[in-house]
């Protein structure tokens, strides 16, 4: 990183119950030509589920990788509890900063991949506890401890000192999550967490995000094609199309009384192929 480029400095901000957990205002990104997301402003509540769902390619993923910081922006702002994140108007450069507010701002966030990722020498407490380590400083006892908290929670405690290799593709998600949990995030993303999975396992890695949304006060965004349980699990449904928001709304009237004929097609389509 350059050391000249800074993250400016925020005025003081004062968190309260009603002070979204992430906006997105405005917000543009494209690459090369291709405008993937084009003028987004969406808020999400504290506590709040919202699944983002629409056809692939029209900017579920790279929604949620701009509030990760995986991806920069082109055009308007992130912020997350009332802090600015990122800006169109920074640099690259200024909006991946590694300054110390920066890293707060991001700790804040967790997020789970369609792949496991899992470090393939490493049992999956290890997995889970290296990060709260090596990001977070914890000591090593402390880090063991929270690793198996999070593996329980998740149904795996009893795989703890098994490497990836010998657990099936469910149970190695369930270690993902076990593992962005014990960074303590306030947001958690899921970027469509059972595509990789065999039909029979997928069943098992949904009971958990249930458990998550019911037990936890974790604000949840999640990308998914499993539309059922988008409509039970989601407290508000976003309909993306072409990198836009074309209609969000409370998840039983989106899917039984969509507004927008595109929700509506794409909805019939969906529904119609299972």
């Amino acid at each position: 990183m350059n050391p000249h480029v800074l993250v400016p400095t925020q005025p003081e901000i004062t968190v309260t119950a009603e002070t979204p957990a992430c906006e997105f205002i405005h917000v543009g990104k494209q690459f090369d030509a291709v405008k993937v997301l084009r003028d987004i402003s969406l808020e999400v509540k504290r506590a709040e589920k919202l699944a983002l769902i629409g056809p692939s390619g029209s900017g579920k993923s790279t929604l949620l990788r701009t509030l990760m910081t995986l991806e920069t922006i082109d055009a308007g702002e992130i912020k997350v509890n009332g802090e600015t994140l990122s800006h169109g108007s920074w640099p690259p450069e200024q909006q991946r900063s590694d300054g110390q507010a920066a890293r707060a701002r991001r700790r804040r966030i967790g997020m789970v991949f369609q792949q496991f990722n899992l470090f393939p020498h490493m049992t999956a407490a290890e997995n889970v506890a290296v990060s709260p380590r090596k990001v977070l400083g914890l000591p090593r006892k402390e880090a063991a401890e929270r690793a198996q908290k999070y593996l329980a929670m998740v149904g795996m405690g009893a795989k703890s000192n098994e490497l990836p290799s010998r657990l099936s593709g469910g149970q190695q998600q369930r270690v993902a999550i076990a593992r962005s949990l014990a960074m303590e995030p306030e947001i958690m993303l899921f970027d469509e967490v059972t595509s990789a999975l065999d039909p029979e396992l997928v069943g098992e890695v949904l009971g958990v995000l249930r458990q998550l949304g019911e037990e936890s006060n974790l604000t949840m965004l999640l990308v998914t094609h499993q539309m059922e349980f988008a409509r039970s699990f989601a407290d508000r449904v976003a309909f993306l199309w072409q990198g836009e928001i074309h209609e969000v709304a409370e998840a039983k009237s989106i899917f039984d009384n969509p507004t927008q004929d595109r929700t509506r097609q794409f909805l019939r389509a969906v529904l119609e192929a299972r």
